[in-house]
């Protein structure tokens, strides 16, 4: 079985003026694994954008939580419908561009790949 990787993300109330960096950013890194919105409490007639360009969404309710909050719980049941072995980036939405397609990042590093979770932040990402 391939392993396949997938961006994750969650957020409320976003139209595509705050995800088009972060969308432009991984195919400009010609990343070809999956995208994925994790969207609350959203009007999904007003999502054609998002679907257009292939992003694979997902609706959720916050129930009276922040999305700080609800995002992990909502991360972890995406997570638990992969195969083991896949690699998956839960990154912040409209801060967070990608200047390197991960595939070429777990390449370089490989020793990451044997870890089941690994915490990543810009000065371990660039240097």
């Amino acid at each position: 079985m391939e392993q396949k990787i997938h961006i994750l993300t969650a957020f409320n109330n976003y139209t595509w003026n705050e995800v088009k960096y972060l969308y432009n950013s991984l195919k400009k890194v010609s990343f070809e694994g999956s995208i994925n919105f994790i969207l609350y409490d959203q009007d999904e007639k007003r999502d054609t954008e998002f679907i257009s360009k292939g992003i694979n969404l997902i609706y959720s309710k916050l129930d009276n939580l922040e999305v700080v909050v609800k995002r992990f719980y909502d991360y972890s049941q995406f997570c638990a419908t992969l195969p083991e072995k896949d690699i998956v980036f839960c990154i912040d939405t409209a801060d967070l561009i990608f200047q390197i397609n991960p595939y070429d990042f777990f390449s370089n590093h490989p020793e990451l790949l044997k870890k089941d979770i690994f915490l990543g932040s810009i000065f371990a990402l660039t240097g």
